[in-house]
């Protein structure tokens, strides 16, 4: 039996102190396992030396590719690694940002539950972020749950394994940019396939800042309104 592939997708954005660490650990996690794996790293016009940083760790680790450009933001950058990933053609892909805030020693418990479902989501319990950035999350939760009639705690959980093909059909149907893509990824699969939430640990961020201050935190929640909004039309076509 051939191995099964997997492609991993992380965003970078200012991540200079903790980005040699995230790879690392996440090419021994990988090679832990019985899979063809490559990590795609998708910088976000990076202000600091987490460019620099990143290219230097993968010269000296395998199976690393490092893509550039200007900053277009998270949502954009996850969506250029999918659609890079998807021409590649992995039996999967998962999508963990690079901030060290959930480990990757976790990645076995969405790996072994993936032969049931085509996406696997991570949910995590005790969210270690900033008060308003939790109470936004679970304000989007209840307006989904009741939008879509779905029961799922963790909409934009950036630690996820997707079936390739379901999320190519994702894509083909949906061809706008979304502010936060893994939102609408979740209500997609939860429509068209089977999805299981796993419970995971989340750290609190030890180095850096968030991306996203207290009028951040407001233009981005507009954003995913007008979003959803969009989604809805579309979804009723």
């Amino acid at each position: 039996m051939p191995k099964e592939s997997l492609i991993l997708i992380l965003p970078l954005y200012n991540e200079e102190e903790v980005i040699s660490h995230v790879l690392e650990t996440w090419v021994t996690t990988l090679s832990k396992f019985d899979l063809k794996y490559e990590i795609i790293v998708i910088n976000d016009g990076s202000r600091d030396k987490s460019l620099a940083v990143a290219q230097k760790a993968a010269s000296c680790l395998e199976n690393i590719q490092i893509i550039t450009g200007e900053n277009s933001g998270h949502g954009l950058a996850i969506t250029k690694g999918y659609q890079i990933a998807i021409e590649k053609k992995p039996d999967w892909i998962f999508q963990c940002d690079s901030d060290d805030q959930i480990s990757s020693d976790q990645f076995y418990k969405l790996w072994n539950e993936r032969e049931a479902c085509e996406l696997v989501l991570g949910n995590r319990k005790k969210r270690e972020d900033p008060l308003l950035r939790i109470i936004g999350s679970n304000a989007l939760s209840l307006l989904l749950n009741s939008l879509f009639k779905l029961r799922m705690n963790d909409y934009n959980c950036p630690f996820r394994l997707i079936k390739t093909d379901l999320l190519r059909k994702f894509y083909q149907q949906y061809t706008q940019p979304f502010f936060a893509p893994n939102i609408f990824i979740s209500i997609f699969f939860a429509q068209h396939s089977r999805v299981k939430s796993i419970q995971i640990s989340h750290s609190m961020r030890r180095t850096g800042r968030p991306s996203l201050n207290i009028k951040g935190v407001f233009i981005a929640a507009l954003k995913t309104l007008k979003n959803i909004i969009s989604f809805k039309q579309i979804d009723k076509i």
